[in-house]
């Protein structure tokens, strides 16, 4: 019986933090890269799950290393969040103040010159990067962490 080429484990929060600033050194295709103790920072005294997608190495299949990562932790309620929108790029920033103006995808694309279903991706990423259920959520995110003000165009 072969091994699946992948599979998915749970990490600890020590040892996950350290695979994270690994993966996001090695692979070199973050915006803004976290160390260990960042993350570490980030998930203490919150329920977190650390979940990594390992792979076997080519030159010896029987060892797997990780080689992705996703993290979901809990935000507090009362929680002001500004961390989340420092991940996000100059573009999801910009598509995100246009989602807390009203702008549908449509307005958006012609605003930032590319099509609906482009601007339609950009809203889908920043739900998922943003754990918004909706347009609504992405307003008052854009709203709380200051990225739009009241009034402004």
């Amino acid at each position: 019986m072969s091994r699946p080429p992948y599979q998915i484990r749970e990490y600890p929060l020590q040892q996950g933090a350290l695979e994270i600033a690994y993966i996001e050194e090695y692979f070199n295709d973050f915006p803004k890269r976290k160390d260990a103790g960042e993350i570490m920072q980030r998930l203490d005294g919150r329920e977190y799950q650390i979940l990594m997608a390992e792979a076997p190495l080519p030159d010896d299949p029987s060892t797997m290393v990780p080689v992705s990562y996703k993290v979901s932790h809990e935000i507090k309620h009362e929680e002001t969040d500004p961390k989340l929108i420092e991940m996000l790029t100059e573009r999801e920033r910009e598509v995100l103040a246009l989602v807390a103006r009203g702008l549908s995808n449509a307005e958006i694309g012609e605003r930032i010159h590319v099509s609906a279903a482009t601007a339609k991706t950009h809203v889908g990423h920043l739900l998922s990067k943003l754990h918004a259920r909706d347009r609504a959520q992405l307003v008052m995110v854009a709203y709380e962490s200051g990225l739009v003000a009241p009034g402004t165009p």
